[in-house]
């Protein structure tokens, strides 16, 4: 884990890496950013039914 630490640090994934003046996302925010990507979900839903998912592509 001692080398982990700083690959974590440097990834902004390490406990404690918000900064105190950062709020969490609130109700709204979370809101907006999940119905802006359900657009690229059903795209990418809509592809991969149609076949054109590039599977068997050389």
């Amino acid at each position: 884990m001692f080398f982990m630490r700083p690959i974590l640090t440097a990834l902004g994934i390490a406990e404690g890496t918000m900064l105190a003046s950062e709020a969490p996302p609130s109700r709204v925010q979370l809101h907006q950013a999940i119905k802006r990507s359900l657009v690229f979900l059903e795209k990418s839903a809509a592809d991969w039914k149609d076949g054109n998912n590039g599977v068997g592509v050389d």
